[in-house]
């Protein structure tokens, strides 16, 4: 069984759990693809995994455009989404907002991994933002050299798991 993971990854949280993903369904065929430098034709594959980070609301346009490019296309496949989001409560909203209905009726899975805000992979202008929302996160109560290290929000580990046993478990 081939099962393609297509992201869309700006600060490599995406990317991460992606990685993650494809080392968790070890009998099976399983490529990668970064949406930013491939676009890979959905026929080929048994599964379609989807992956896309939360900006605003809104998954990159380049997660978006695929999704609609090939939507006629996952509707006959195995399809299943994950979202990474700093703002897990709003996953509900997020995947309704962002997957048309059509394919959120016919997934196969919808997962919520979470979030990581990580200031070192951030540049320019969104550095200074994630700084500043460190700070009120913390209350701006902690020196800067305590908080440079901290990652809030996190990935949630069981929800990548659970999503995982979720696909598997259509399978058999």
């Amino acid at each position: 069984m081939k099962i393609l993971i297509a992201y869309s990854s700006k600060s490599g949280t995406v990317a991460e759990c992606a990685v993650k993903l494809a080392s968790m369904f070890k009998n099976y065929i399983v490529e990668l693809a970064n949406l930013a430098e491939t676009n890979p034709s959905p026929d080929e594959y048994d599964i379609v995994v989807i992956g896309a980070s939360i900006r605003i609301g809104k998954i990159s346009k380049i997660a978006s455009n695929y999704i609609i490019q090939n939507e006629e296309t996952l509707l006959k496949k195995k399809v299943a989404f994950f979202l990474c989001t700093g703002y897990p409560e709003q996953f509900d909203n997020y995947i309704e907002n962002n997957i048309p209905q059509s394919l959120r009726s016919a997934s196969f899975a919808l997962g919520n991994f979470g979030g990581s805000i990580d200031k070192t992979r951030f540049h320019g202008i969104e550095k200074l933002i994630v700084r500043i929302m460190r700070n009120s996160i913390n209350n701006a109560e902690e020196s800067d050299d305590a908080i440079e290290n901290v990652a809030i929000p996190a990935i949630i580990p069981e929800n990548i798991n659970r999503f995982v046993n979720e696909i598997k478990g259509k399978l058999t």
